[in-house]
C-alpha cells in the first residue's frame, strides 16, 4: 500500500504508475475485469491506496465512487482518496480502459503535469 501521508497528489499518482509497471501490468482477470487486489499481490491503480489485508476492499466490485459510497473507512488513505476522488476517477478510467484513452490521459496531465512514467504505464494498461 502506498502511504499518501504528507504527499502531493502528483507524487502519489507517480507511485501508482511505478507500482503497476513493477508488477508488469494491470490487475485484471482473463475477461478484463479489474480487481483492487488479487492473491498474488497485484493491485489496480486505486488498489495501491487500499490496505491489502482488507479483503472487503480488495474484493469489492465497483468504481472508486461506489467504493467511497459503500465504505465508511477505506483505511489509512481514506482522507486522501475522498479528497482526490475526481482525479483518482480519471486514473481508474485510464487503468480500466481496454484500449487507448488519450482524452483522459490529457485530462490527467492538465491537472498534475507531465509524469515521465505515464507513457510506459499507459502502454501496459492497454495491452
Amino acid at each position: 500500500m502506498i502511504d499518501t501521508n504528507g504527499k502531493e497528489v502528483k507524487e502519489v499518482i507517480t507511485e501508482i504508475f511505478r507500482k503497476i509497471i513493477g508488477q508488469g501490468g494491470r490487475c485484471v482477470d482473463k475477461t478484463g475485469h479489474c480487481y483492487y487486489g488479487n492473491d498474488i499481490g497485484h493491485h489496480c491503480a486505486i488498489g495501491w491506496l487500499l490496505p491489502p489485508d482488507r479483503e472487503d476492499l480488495m474484493n469489492f466490485g465497483g468504481h472508486i465512487w461506489d467504493l467511497i459510497e459503500e465504505f465508511e473507512d477505506l483505511g489509512p488513505n481514506d482522507a486522501f482518496i475522498r479528497e482526490n476522488e475526481c482525479l483518482l476517477k480519471i486514473v481508474q478510467i485510464i487503468h480500466d480502459a481496454p484500449g487507448p484513452c488519450q482524452e483522459k490521459v490529457d485530462e490527467l496531465k492538465d491537472v498534475v503535469g507531465d509524469i515521465p512514467e505515464i507513457n510506459q504505464w499507459i502502454g501496459m494498461s492497454n495491452d
